[in-house]
């Protein structure tokens, strides 16, 4: 008779956790990714996921030789301490943290947490028994969990400080939703739905994405804009045009069969120069049938360009909604139709406004 040969650790533990093709599998919620090392074969490697990933910097990981004991912080004698700003990693790493790192890391071979997760690893020869790995597999998803909930109490890093206490007010005014640890900030504004976001990019480097999107019952846009190129010009001549040469030199549009009304119609000169305001006190712009998007790094805008941007670019997309459904340009809009009955036009918007 022929024996079946032995499962390998990896297929043993994807078995148990329930994998798919790709290793990945759902544990309490959370998804969580199985593989083999691929520097070393014989090591086998479990990923938690964080998402949206943390903005610190963090890297905690074991020292591979223990100094001396801090009798105040014994903890940091295990563990390195790794971000952007020390302080916030210590307050982000309270003692249930604390204790669940220390307890993880005697089981396993590898423990290493950062902003995007948990990852632990065990080389084959010392793989427990699956049980025994499952288990471990469940501490690293509740490290993830204890992570997000100290992350929400956090207070945001010292160069979003201002953007994220700008953001605090806007929220406060419109009912929106408004984590700090990372920036985010969610909800409906003028009944346009919002997203901010900072991700960060690198060593104390931080950048915001923004989302203005149209409803889901919104007449189709029908076309795209985004920042001209070299050369666009040159490659599709056909490309529409609203007839403001300043914006047609700044965006490229491309047209689909959806698109109900003529740019020039649509985009008429003072909502051109709203966008082309947006884009350059903002950052880069971008429109399509989701909605309208900015993004800047964030040490080059201002809290309040920021704030003012969301406003703002919420409104283009209520106005291009209501154009839309008409089939024909409103009237038109201005600095002052964004910001007039509200106040001056460097300060677009204003608490007291109601809802559409």
């Amino acid at each position: 008779m022929t024996r079946a040969p032995s499962s390998s650790p990896v297929e043993l533990l994807c078995a148990a956790l329930g994998t798919n093709a790709a290793g990945t599998a759902v544990v309490q919620g959370r998804v969580v990714v199985v593989s083999r090392d691929g520097a070393s074969p014989s090591r086998l490697r479990v990923v938690v996921p964080l998402t949206p990933a943390l903005d610190l910097g963090l890297n905690v990981r074991p020292r591979e030789f223990h100094g001396p004991v801090d009798e105040e912080d014994p903890f940091e004698a295990t563990f390195i301490l790794g971000g952007d700003e020390p302080g916030r990693v210590r307050d982000l790493l309270d003692a249930s943290l604390r204790e669940h790192l220390e307890s993880l890391h005697a089981q396993v071979d590898e423990l290493v947490v950062t902003d995007d997760g948990t990852a632990i690893a065990w080389t084959e020869p010392t793989f427990p028994e699956v049980a025994s790995a499952v288990a471990r597999v469940v501490d690293a998803v509740r490290i993830n969990e204890l992570l997000e909930t100290s992350a929400a109490a956090l207070r945001s890093s010292v160069r979003l400080r201002a953007h994220a206490d700008a953001l605090a007010g806007l929220a406060a005014h419109h009912a929106l939703r408004l984590s700090r640890t990372p920036i985010a900030l969610a909800g409906a504004l003028d009944g346009v739905l919002l997203l901010v976001r900072s991700e960060r990019i690198g060593w104390h480097s931080h950048r915001f994405s923004v989302t203005a999107s149209f409803s889901a019952g919104a007449a189709p846009l029908g076309l795209a804009m985004r920042r001209a190129r070299l050369g666009d010009t040159l490659e599709d001549a056909s490309s529409p045009r609203t007839g403001e040469v300043s914006f047609d030199r700044r965006f490229h549009l491309v047209a689909s069969a959806e698109a109900r009304v003529a740019p020039q119609d649509l985009f008429d000169a003072r909502l051109c120069a709203e966008l082309l305001a947006l884009d350059v006190e903002a950052g880069t712009l971008a429109l399509d049938a989701s909605g309208l998007r900015f993004s800047a790094v964030a040490a080059e805008l201002r809290a309040e360009a920021l704030v003012a941007g969301v406003v703002r670019a919420a409104r283009i997309v209520a106005s291009l909604e209501d154009r839309l459904a008409r089939g024909a340009p409103e009237a038109p809009v201005v600095a002052g139709d964004l910001a007039g009955a509200r106040g001056p036009a460097s300060s677009c918007f204003d608490p007291a406004r109601p809802p559409r």
